[in-house]
């Protein structure tokens, strides 16, 4: 029984770090604390649960923080989505065989979103 309620507990964990972490504003480390015995490393107190948990709680803050800047500097959802394009394609994150391809749109509408959004010419 405890093997098929595994799943449904770890959730319970998940969801139970993700509220504390935004909660207490306790989100980095992401991993809690090691765990040491007689010099073996053991693992970290929470495990996996905590830190699924807190990078929950990261994304999650990350994404109502960027919204509020979006909305203060009155930049739409469609001009940020092509900056984040146009920010991967010059660190080098599409693969190929459609890097190219993807990165030539990317340079595009982000030329196209900086000229006709503010006029920069």
């Amino acid at each position: 029984m405890w093997r098929k309620t595994g799943p449904i507990r770890f959730l319970g964990r998940v969801v139970g770090y993700f509220w504390g972490a935004l909660w207490w504003g306790d989100l980095l480390p992401l991993a809690g604390p090691k765990v040491y015995d007689e010099g073996r490393y053991l693992g970290t107190l929470g495990g996996w649960a905590r830190i699924a948990g807190h990078a929950l709680a990261f994304a999650s803050l990350v994404a109502v923080e960027t919204t509020r800047i979006l909305t203060r500097w009155r930049i739409g959802w469609l001009v940020a989505i092509i900056w984040l394009w146009a920010g991967l394609h010059l660190f080098g994150l599409f693969q190929k065989p459609f890097a190219g391809i993807m990165g030539a749109v990317a340079e595009a509408l982000f030329q196209n979103s900086m000229n006709k959004k503010y006029d920069i010419k």
